[in-house]
């Protein structure tokens, strides 16, 4: 009985000590980017993260291209779009969504490149972008 009884004891304690090597050994994940980012990472608070975003952005030399997301509040037609953006160096993406009521539809990333014409497709090339969404041609 005393055998069996030491026995476990050793099985315990090399499982508990196995664990604790292996818990030891691998590192916790923290938290750093790895560059841009957009949005608070994983368990990080918003008030956090919007403090190191301030901070980046008052760190940077004057000058220096900056990545920005613009999300406006209500929907902008291409040319509102080229009225309120032309200016910038570049346009990178598009997201464009046609909205039905009552019915979820699908996001398009365009891809305008950096003229009035380009942004003016961006309608067309969604379009294409969802073929199952365009209405039959002519």
């Amino acid at each position: 009985m005393i055998r069996s009884l030491t026995g476990w004891v050793a099985l315990v304690a090399v499982a508990l000590g196995l664990a604790f090597w292996l818990g030891s050994a691998t590192p916790n994940p923290s938290v750093r980017p790895d560059g841009d980012r957009l949005g608070p990472q994983s368990g990080q608070a918003v008030a956090e993260y919007l403090g190191e975003a301030r901070a980046s952005l008052a760190a940077a030399p004057a000058g220096e291209r900056r990545w920005a997301l613009v999300s406006p509040a209500a929907p902008w037609s291409a040319d509102d779009l080229w009225t309120r953006l032309g200016s910038l160096d570049r346009i990178g993406r598009v997201l464009v969504r046609v909205p039905i009521p009552g019915v979820a539809t699908p996001t398009a990333t365009v891809s305008p490149g950096q003229s009035e014409e380009g942004v003016g497709a961006v309608p067309e090339l969604a379009a294409l972008a969802m073929p199952g969404l365009a209405a039959p041609g002519p």
